[in-house]
């Protein structure tokens, strides 16, 4: 097939070849095609294994038939080209004669409408004729005649201070008469133009033609407000923009039956719609700050209507099997979580958040936008403020629904301060906190561990996993507070023996959530603290009695006990258990209460008791004084449900002697008749001393002893 197929004869048109190709190429395009894949396959081939050899020669062949049978379906088709050259030329000519029609209609359409404009005859004045033919003059004339025959001239400054007042006269009967909108804040009367103002909005300058009170108003001037909080110093509104707004305000007031109202109506939308592009400029400048803002997404914009803001998309996308039922479909879409701002038509703004926000936060918002200058960064940290709280206050229901703790919600981060354990520390506090960009938990702990990022996840991902990582976490902290409590007495604390026999059904069920506690100078003999139950705090108290039992050598069973009797004051051993060569068989598991340790029947309470007191004064003289305290009463002794620490309420009447004021004498009491029996039995004692003045008013003071 070659170009010269093209042309059936002298007359015919010639077809354009740019599409076309000749058969020569073709044949010699595959043929080399072929050929190189023939060459690269006789080098490869030799190193692949016999059946790698034939599949590689079978697609060979398959792709090389395929190609050459392709080229000779188009040598048959070729057979056929006088045909397929004919409608060629048939569509050439086709074209051509519609171009000629299409340029045709082009030429007539623009020379009625800028030619014969001017070949128009005008229309007679029928009117004028008459008066000049019955008259015998003509009582009107254009007013192009009278301007040009005329010159204007403007009025001296008497003329203006005589017609002036007339004229505020005028405009106040006018103003008085109207229908004036409320909106307008300031309404003023100088030098004879209405200036009406609406605060953050709009000024105009009204002023009329004549002294008939149902002639329209005329519009000399319009000044906008709007201006864009963050780039103050930029104008909005080009001024020729602003005179085209003033010609279309203008012709319709021309025809508006409540004129100033219409003007108000106008003007406001117009500002709103102002607004709204702000507002949409502004998101897009936080969006575009910086990578933190990637999860913020803008999206719908309906000019002067609407636009959508969606936020924390990463964090719904990732719990998207738990926020199925939340999400919300607008225009169509799923909407994770985000807010509409809308325009109304009469010029109001409204928010609508998905899902629904609480009452109380949806009008908080809204308050924003009454403002008279607010931005969007505003609106969105307080929107994402009161998200905060609500997710704050889902999770502190759903933490305190499982397990027993003290959570707060901190407003001014914000954040969940939780106090897994009574009495926690400062340490002991985990804060949890949500990104305001991603919409992420971010957990923080004093006492860092693994606990606190598994909280984080199961926040994050699956918050199914939750209660069983807080749970991890308090048992976690449990084991860290005991060996502070036991740091006076002689004993080692471990959370796993490496040498107990734990297939042993007495220690079975205390493998996990159990401590330690190896009394040194007692061998064999623990306490063994359970929490049976995390959720409540529920804590069991056994003693544990292990004999030890060998099966090597005595050398080494040395060597094992020099290494096991090493004091540790950390959670865990790092012996390895492959090492251990004897093993600890659990003989006696006894469950304990510690109630029982301090007994009432064991006291003798003091009605009073003498305190001697020894001073030096000024001259070096020793001293003596002598006091008695009488009415010191101890009301009743209570204890710690997890940790079993007796606190003991000690009431002592106070006397007029300062010197007394430190309670000296109450610890020495106390030193004497409670503490060497709490001391024996290895618990520390802290009591609290209420003193009662003269005036019965109770001061309360925490006593800790050693």
């Amino acid at each position: 097939m070659s170009a010269d197929a093209s042309v059936g004869n002298s007359n015919a048109l010639v077809v354009p070849i740019y599409d076309k190709i000749p058969l020569s190429y073709l044949l010699e395009a595959a043929v080399q095609k072929t050929y190189h894949e023939l060459y690269t396959m006789a080098d490869v081939l030799h190193s692949k294994s016999n059946p790698e050899r034939k599949i590689e020669l079978v697609i060979f062949a398959c792709r090389a038939r395929q190609l050459f049978i392709r080229i000779l379906a188009v040598v048959k088709w070729a057979a056929t080209t006088g045909k397929v050259t004919a409608c060629e030329g048939i569509q050439a000519l086709l074209e051509v004669r519609a171009r000629l029609i299409r340029e045709t209609s082009d030429s007539l359409a623009q020379l009625a409408r800028e030619k014969l404009l001017e070949a128009r005859v005008p229309n007679f004045p029928v009117t004028d004729a008459i008066d000049a033919l019955t008259l015998g003059s003509v009582n009107f004339l254009p007013k192009r005649i009278a301007e040009a025959a005329t010159n204007f001239t403007s009025a001296t400054e008497s003329e203006r201070q005589q017609i002036l007042p007339r004229l505020q006269q005028i405009l106040t009967a006018r103003i008085s008469t109207s229908e004036l909108p409320i909106q307008f804040s300031t309404v003023t009367i100088k030098n004879g133009l209405v200036i009406l103002t609406v605060d953050g909005e709009f000024e105009v300058k009204l002023g009329i033609t004549n002294d008939n009170l149902s002639s329209s108003w005329r519009l000399y001037q319009t000044k906008l407000f709007v201006q864009d909080p963050e780039e103050p110093e930029q104008d909005l509104v080009h001024p020729s923009q602003i005179y085209v707004l003033t010609n279309f305000i203008q012709s319709w007031l021309n025809e508006s039956e409540k004129p100033l109202f219409d003007l108000y109506q106008y003007l406001h939308y117009y500002c709103q719609s102002l607004r709204l592009q702000v507002l949409f400029e502004q998101a897009h400048r936080i969006r575009n700050q910086g990578a933190k803002q990637k999860d913020l997404l803008i999206s719908g914009y309906n000019a002067c209507k609407s636009f959508n803001v969606e936020y924390w998309k990463d964090y719904y996308a990732n719990n998207s099997n738990n926020n199925q039922q939340k999400k919300t479909i607008l225009n169509g879409k799923n909407i994770d979580i985000g807010m509409t701002i809308l325009c109304d038509d009469d010029g109001k703004f409204q928010i609508q958040h998905w899902p629904p926000l609480p009452i109380d936060d949806t009008i908080a918002v809204s308050k924003i936008l009454e403002k008279p200058i607010f931005t969007m960064e505003e609106i969105l940290n307080r929107t994402i403020f009161a998200r905060c709280q609500r997710r704050f206050e889902e999770l502190k229901e759903t933490i305190l629904s499982t397990t027993k703790a003290n959570i707060e919600i901190d407003s001014s981060i914000p954040a969940l301060k939780c106090e897994l354990l009574p009495e926690s520390t400062t340490e002991e506090i985990l804060f949890i906190s949500i990104n305001p960009f991603s919409g992420f938990f971010k957990v923080v702990s004093y006492m860092e561990t693994c606990y606190s990022q598994q909280i984080e996840n199961a926040l994050n991902r699956d918050q199914t996993n939750l209660i069983d990582a807080i749970n991890l976490f308090k048992l976690w902290l449990i084991q860290q507070r005991v060996p502070s409590l036991l740091a006076h007495l002689n004993c080692n604390i471990y959370t796993r023996i490496p040498s107990l026999n734990l297939k042993n059904e007495l220690v079975t069920p205390f493998i996990s959530n159990s401590i330690f506690i190896e009394l040194i100078h007692n061998e064999g003999f623990y306490i063994l603290v359970h929490v049976s139950d995390v959720n409540q705090l529920l804590i069991q108290y056994y003693l544990l009695i292990v004999e030890k039992r060998s099966s090597t050598h005595e050398s080494v069973v040395l060597q094992q006990q020099e290494t096991s009797n090493q004091p540790t004051t950390i959670p865990s051993a790092t012996t390895n258990e492959e090492n251990v060569k004897w093993t600890l068989e659990p003989l006696v598991l006894y469950p304990l209460d510690p109630t029982t340790f301090l007994r009432k029947e064991l006291f003798e309470f003091k009605n009073k008791f003498q305190y001697d007191k020894t001073t030096i004064d000024d001259n070096g003289i020793v001293q003596s004084k002598s006091f008695q305290q009488k009415k010191t009463l101890c009301k009743n002794i209570l204890y710690c449900p997890w940790t079993g620490i007796p606190y003991l309420d000690i009431v002592r009447i106070s006397t007029d002697d300062v010197s007394f004021s430190s309670n000296t004498e109450i610890v020495n009491y106390v030193n004497e008749y409670f503490w060497p029996r709490v001391q024996s039995c290895t618990i520390r004692l802290a009591y609290t001393l209420r003193d009662i003045d003269r005036g019965y008013k109770s001061v309360g003071r925490q006593w800790t002893l050693d």
